[in-house]
């Protein structure tokens, strides 16, 4: 029969220990969810009529893959709620705009707020009380949250992002425009 030393015995259980907190809380996402939607993998026009539903009032018409909408009725402090998708329709961004008249303490509350639901930032640059400021949640399905002020505005953003589905948009963006490119230099030489 092996003996282990009591050194190896503390080490083993140390592991074992680690590894199964490590698997509970990998088996432990929650997906984040604005207006009883999932946000990871959502449709813009789901996401469009849920925000709807809550009192968003459209700013922009339905079908684009940017969309406007006036949030003051649905998230206190807001004034505009921008959504971007992919081509698609799969939504990669959504961004409250909060404005500020010189209120640094706006920040401070929002942070707070998103606290709440999500528990404290990832990481945090910045001073609340002067200047630029970024607090960001890296949540377990993958989705970012984040609250910003740049200064010297004061205005106060709240944003959710897919990197995932905001990468392909933005590869989408960049392909869109190379082609529109070839087809303005293949105009030009046919017509010189």
């Amino acid at each position: 029969m092996c003996r282990l030393s009591k050194d190896y015995l503390v080490l083993f259980v140390f592991i074992i220990f680690n590894l199964q907190v490590f698997a509970s809380d990998s088996e432990q996402i929650v997906n984040t969810q604005l207006f009883g939607l999932n946000f990871k993998n959502c449709d813009i026009d789901e996401m469009r009529e849920a925000i709807i539903s809550y009192g968003g009032v459209a700013k922009s018409e339905a079908g684009f893959i940017v969309q406007y909408f006036d949030s003051k009725k649905i998230l206190e402090e807001s004034r505009d709620l921008k959504l971007l998708s992919d081509e698609k329709g799969q939504l990669s961004v959504a961004i409250y705009e909060m404005p500020s008249k010189m209120d640094v303490d706006q920040i401070t509350r929002i942070r707070k707020m998103v606290e709440l639901k999500y528990g404290p930032p990832s990481f945090s640059t910045g001073k609340e009380s002067l200047g630029s400021v970024r607090h960001v949640w890296n949540l377990s399905d993958g989705v970012r949250v984040f609250v910003e002020r740049l200064w010297p505005q004061t205005t106060t953003w709240l944003g959710f992002i897919d990197p995932d589905a905001e990468d392909r948009r933005i590869a989408e963006m960049e392909e869109s425009k190379k082609r529109r490119e070839e087809e303005k230099l293949k105009s030009i030489y046919h017509a010189i």
